[in-house]
């Protein structure tokens, strides 16, 4: 997925590693504005049944409380899910909000 200047700012690439886990790298801004086609991608691709996730955020810029409460969601469908490759910005605000250990904060 990709997005516009006036539409989602944020992408997803979707990858599959040897261990059988699904690997979805988002980049950009998570927001209230592009947190629906982010949703909606990861919705499409998780749709194989795969129950290990894990997000790589290096190219994550930004994350606001939609994009949170998408990962909380995500999070409760799935056996495991792990964030890989935070960005400084973006693991402030999963520490501030208490949510380290439920969102599978990799250190």
């Amino acid at each position: 997925m990709t997005s516009g200047q006036d539409g989602p700012s944020a992408t997803v690439e979707v990858r599959s590693d040897t261990s059988g886990a699904l690997t979805l790298a988002i980049a950009g801004e998570l927001d209230l504005a592009s947190v629906g086609p982010v949703h909606a991608a990861i919705d499409e691709a998780v749709d194989g049944g795969r129950k290990q996730l894990v997000f790589d955020l290096g190219d994550l810029t930004f994350m606001d409380s939609s994009g949170i409460a998408m990962m909380l969601k995500i999070s409760k469908e799935v056996d495991s899910m792990v964030l890989r490759n935070v960005t400084p910005i973006v693991r402030r605000v999963i520490e501030v909000t208490g949510l380290v250990d439920v969102l599978g904060l990799d250190p």
